[in-house]
C-alpha cells in the first residue's frame, strides 16, 4: 500500500505507530509495548492470586497519541505544525 501511494504521493495514515518505519506519514494509535506492559500486570495480578480472570473487566488501550513521521512529511512536502504532535 505504501509503494502505490508513494507513486501518486499520497500519505498514508495509519492506527499503528510502528508501521511509521514502513513509510507511513502519520498514525494515531498505541505503542504495542504498553499494551503488552498492561497486559502483563493483568497476567500477574491473576498469578499472585489478586484477582480472578472474571474478575477483570475489558480495557481499551490507553494513551492513544498522534505520531508523524516527519521524514515522509518532508518529501511530501508537508509542514509539520507542532500543535499536531
Amino acid at each position: 500500500m505504501v509503494a502505490v501511494a508513494e507513486a501518486q504521493k499520497i500519505p498514508v495514515f495509519t492506527g499503528d505507530i510502528a508501521s511509521l518505519k514502513r513509510g507511513g506519514f502519520a498514525a494515531y494509535g498505541v505503542k504495542f509495548y504498553d499494551i503488552g506492559y498492561r497486559t502483563g500486570q493483568m497476567a500477574a495480578a491473576i498469578l499472585k492470586g489478586e484477582k480472578r480472570p472474571k474478575d477483570i473487566p475489558s480495557e481499551y488501550a490507553q494513551n492513544p497519541r498522534l505520531v508523524i513521521n516527519e521524514k515522509v512529511a518532508a518529501w511530501l512536502g508537508i509542514t509539520v505544525r507542532p500543535e499536531w504532535e
